[in-house]
C-alpha cells in the first residue's frame, strides 16, 4: 500500500477528530476542521493545473492546513517566508515555476515581479468547514516519489538551491522518528522551527501521525526567554526538535535560574553543533530529559543520524549512527570506505529518504547526487554530503569540519559564499570574507574597500533575506591571507571573536 503524507491526517482524523491538531496559543485547530479545509481547499486548487503552489505566509496554523491542501489536491507546495525579501522569493518563484501563489497578505502581490494568480489562504477553504464522512476528500492516487514539497537553501553562486522532496522521502523521515523518539498521542511538540526550513518536516507530519498536537511558538518569545518557558509550560510542551543554537540561547542567559520547563521528556538538537557546556546546563536542569543529536541535510529530508546523549556529555557530541532505512559511510579521497576510528572522509547517504537532485539544476545535481562509489553495478545515488567525518572508539560517525563554507544558523541554511559574493557586487567593495562566530550565535563579515558600512548594509538588505545578513560588519586594510595564498579564514573566526 502506498504511503503518503496524507494519510497521516486522514487515520488521525477519523480516530481523534475533535482533538487539537495545532495551536499557537491563541488560536486552536482541531483535525476536523484542519481535514475540512484542507479538503476544501484542495477542490479549490484544482484549476490551477499541476504545477506546483507556492505558499508565502508567516508561521500559523493556517499556513500548515494549507500545506496541507495543496497536498491534497495532488500537487506539491513551496514555503516561502515574506521574511526573505522580495528578491529571493522572485528567485524561487521563477526557478520552480507555480502557477498559483496563495499568501495571508494581501499587499504581497505588490512586490511580485513573476507572473502566476495571487490568492489569498481565505479564498482556498473555510476555516471553519469540518466536512461529515459523507463528504470525503477523495482519495489521492499517486506514486510515493510524488513531490510533496519543494524547499530552499541557500547556494554559493547566488542562486538558491531548491530541492523537491517526495511523499517517499518525507514518510521514510517521520518512520524513523517515531522510532527514535518517546512520544505519542499525548504528545505536544513546541515548533521553533521555520515552516519553510526541512527541520519543520519533522515536527508536523510527526505530530499527524501520532495524532499528537503541535504549538508554534512564537518568534517573539525567544527575545526573553523567561517568557519563552513560561509558555512552554502553560501550553504543557513535552517535546523540543530545535535548532541547537535557540537551545544555548535558553540556558546560556540563565533562565533555568529563575523558571524551568516542568512538562519536557524529549528534547532534540539539530542543524549546528550542539555547545557541550550548554547540554550540561540543560541535562542539570532537567536530568529526567532525554537529548538527542539528530543530523541531517534537506536533501535528504533532515533527520538521516542520531545520538542519544547519555549521563556525562561528550566534549565532542557525536552525530551518532544512522536511523531506520538509511545509510551512511565515509568515503576517503581515494573512493574507499573508511571503517578505522579515527580516519578522516567525507560522509554520504543512502536511502529512500534521498532527494533525487535539485530542481532545475542538473549541474548542481551532478556535484551533489552522485553514484555510490562502493559498487558500479548500478544506478544506485547517494547524497555526497560535503561533511568530513570519522568514526570514534565507539563507533559513532563525529563531524569534523565541512568542504565548503555552509553554516546553519538558527534553523536555516546558509552558504557564506553567498552573502560574499554579494557584498563584492557593492560598490567600494574589494574584498570580503565572511565567518561563523557560533560562541554568539552570529555572522560576521570582513571586508576590505571604501565603502562605509551603511551603504554596504543597505545593499545587503535589498540583496538577501534578512537571516543571512550579518551582525557585525569589520572593514580591514587586507584580509590575512595563508602560506598558500587563501584568505585565512581560521585567522578571521578568532578576529571575530573581538568584535
Amino acid at each position: 500500500m502506498t504511503m503518503l503524507l496524507t494519510t497521516y491526517l486522514e487515520k488521525s482524523y477519523r480516530r481523534v477528530p475533535d482533538k487539537v491538531a495545532i495551536t499557537d496559543g491563541e488560536t486552536e485547530w482541531t483535525f476536523a476542521r484542519l481535514r475540512g479545509f484542507a479538503a476544501a481547499g484542495a477542490r479549490s486548487l484544482s484549476g490551477f493545473g499541476n504545477a506546483p503552489v507556492a505558499v508565502v505566509m508567516d508561521k500559523s496554523p493556517l499556513a500548515i492546513a494549507v500545506f496541507l491542501a495543496v497536498l491534497y489536491s495532488g500537487r506539491a507546495y513551496v514555503p516561502l517566508s515574506k521574511d526573505l525579501g522580495a528578491a529571493r522569493i522572485n528567485a524561487v518563484l521563477s526557478n520552480v515555476e507555480p502557477t498559483v501563489v496563495v499568501t495571508d497578505d494581501a499587499e504581497f502581490s505588490r512586490g511580485l515581479t513573476y507572473d502566476c494568480a495571487v490568492l489569498e489562504a481565505s479564498q482556498i477553504g473555510s476555516a471553519d468547514a469540518e466536512l461529515p464522512d459523507s463528504a470525503d476528500a477523495e482519495p489521492l492516487d499517486l506514486p510515493d516519489t510524488s513531490t510533496a514539497f519543494i524547499l530552499h537553501t541557500s547556494g554559493s553562486t547566488g542562486v538558491p538551491k531548491c530541492v523537491p522532496l517526495s511523499h517517499r522521502n518525507a514518510v521514510t523521515c517521520v518512520e524513523s522518528l517515531s522510532r527514535i523518539l518517546d512520544a505519542s498521542e499525548d504528545s505536544r511538540f513546541g515548533v521553533q522551527v521555520p515552516l519553510t526550513g526541512v527541520a519543520a518536516v519533522k515536527d508536523v507530519y510527526l505530530s499527524l501521525k501520532l495524532g499528537a498536537t503541535l504549538v508554534l511558538l512564537p518568534k517573539t518569545l525567544f527575545v526573553t526567554p523567561v517568557k519563552l518557558v513560561e509558555f512552554l509550560n502553560a501550553q504543557r510542551v513535552d517535546t523540543l526538535m530545535w535548532v541547537a543554537s535557540a537551545l544555548s540561547l535558553v540556558s546560556r542567559l540563565g533562565t533555568f535560574g529563575t523558571v524551568k520547563p516542568e512538562h519536557l521528556r524529549n528534547v532534540t538538537f539539530t542543524g549546528e553543533p550542539m555547545n557541550p557546556e550548554q547540554l550540561r546546563v540543560w541535562k542539570s536542569a532537567l536530568p529526567h530529559v532525554k537529548f538527542y543529536n539528530h543530523y541531517g541535510h534537506t536533501e535528504v529530508c533532515a533527520c538521516s543520524a542520531y545520538f542519544a546523549v547519555g549521563d556525562s556529555v561528550p566534549d565532542v557530541i557525536p552525530v551518532g549512527r544512522h536511523v531506520p532505512n538509511t545509510g551512511l559511510m565515509i568515503i576517503a579521497d581515494d573512493g574507499t570506505e573508511v571503517t578505522a576510528p579515527g580516519v578522516e572522509g567525507e560522509l554520504y547517504i543512502s536511502g529512500s529518504r534521498v532527494a533525487a537532485g535539485y530542481y532545475n539544476d542538473p549541474e548542481r545535481t551532478a556535484q551533489s547526487f552522485v553514484r555510490n562509489p562502493l559498487h558500479s553495478r548500478f544506478p544506485d545515488i547517494v547524497y555526497k554530503t560535503g561533511d568530513l567525518a570519522k568514526y570514534n572508539l565507539d563507533g559513532d560517525i563525529v563531524l569534523t569540519s565541512r568542504r565548503d563554507h555552509l553554516i546553519n544558523l538558527m534553523g536555516y541554511r546558509i552558504e557564506l559564499g553567498e552573502l560574499e559574493l554579494q557584498a563584492c557586487k557593492s560598490d567600494g567593495v574589494q574584498a570580503a570574507c565572511a565567518v561563523h562566530d557560533s560562541a554568539r550565535t552570529r555572522i560576521v563579515l570582513f571586508y576590505v574597500g571604501a565603502a562605509e558600512e551603511s551603504a554596504l548594509r543597505a545593499h545587503l538588505k535589498l540583496a538577501l533575506p534578512s537571516y543571512m545578513l550579518p551582525q557585525r560588519v569589520v572593514r580591514l586594510q587586507t584580509l590575512p591571507m595563508t602560506v598558500t595564498g587563501k584568505t585565512d579564514r581560521m585567522k578571521l573566526a578568532d578576529m571575530a571573536k573581538e568584535y
